[in-house]
């Protein structure tokens, strides 16, 4: 589900027309994004490692 999620909010961040390039973010739209991939991403690598899932390579 949180792979899901992820994948999900990655379209959404893509179909906005918002840059992907986190070295500058200009907007806060694009600010918003970026930190509800970080924290997506993050929750999804420390309940792989919870529930004994190994990472991917």
């Amino acid at each position: 589900m949180l792979t899901t999620l992820l994948v999900i909010v990655l379209i959404d961040w893509r179909a906005t027309g918002q840059t992907m390039d986190v070295e500058r973010i200009a907007t806060i739209q694009a600010e918003i994004w970026n930190w509800t991939t970080t924290l997506l991403s993050n929750t999804l690598g420390t309940h792989s490692r919870r529930t004994g899932t190994p990472p991917p390579p």
